[in-house]
């Protein structure tokens, strides 16, 4: 199935089929919505009028393909960015947090109670340990305001998720004594 999808996008590039499309959707736009004066000097007022219907096809086709390829574009930026900000949290977690960003999350984020890590605290601003976990996507500013040095911060939703599953599964051991982490 993905090798097919490659043909066909490459295919659609290497004819820039794209370009071609939208150059006949202005073509049978102009055609069927300009004024029948400006279609007459061009003598092709007769033309039209006997093929109207293929030309709203050919247009309507046009426009569909144009939406999709618009929709899809779109898409593709937004999801990728959201996935690329997972893959960057997972490999932090996963190779590259301290002991002390571990033990930074779980005292402010842990809650003992439920076993499980809160969606949000209350973060002292001079902690050095916000920077790199705000730069690895895993914890946000909640809001712009604080009092004094203390703001709320989230925990983002896709590492809450996976930090929770972990401690279901065992990979991450969480107790009043200590902890031990095996992501």
């Amino acid at each position: 199935m993905d090798s097919a999808l490659k043909v066909i996008s490459t295919i659609i590039e290497k004819f820039k089929l794209k370009e071609l499309i939208l150059a006949v959707l202005i073509v049978c736009c102009v055609i069927l919505f300009v004024p029948t004066d400006f279609i007459s000097i061009l003598g092709l007022e007769r033309w039209r009028d006997e093929h109207r219907s293929i030309i709203g096809l050919i247009l309507l086709f046009c426009a569909v393909c144009c939406l999709i390829w618009l929709f899809s574009c779109l898409k593709n930026r937004f999801w990728s960015f959201e996935r690329q900000a997972q893959k960057v949290s997972r490999e932090y977690l996963k190779k590259m947090i301290s002991s002390h960003e571990q033990d930074f999350l779980i005292q402010n984020f842990f809650d003992f109670e439920r076993n499980e890590f809160k969606p949000t605290a209350r973060l002292d601003m001079t902690s050095g340990y916000i920077a790199p976990l705000e730069n690895a996507y895993i914890i946000t500013r909640a809001s712009n305001m604080g009092r004094l040095n203390y703001w709320a911060y989230d925990i983002q939703p896709n590492v809450r998720l996976y930090l929770n599953k972990a401690v279901k599964e065992g990979k991450i051991v969480i107790t009043q004594q200590g902890y031990r982490w095996l992501l």
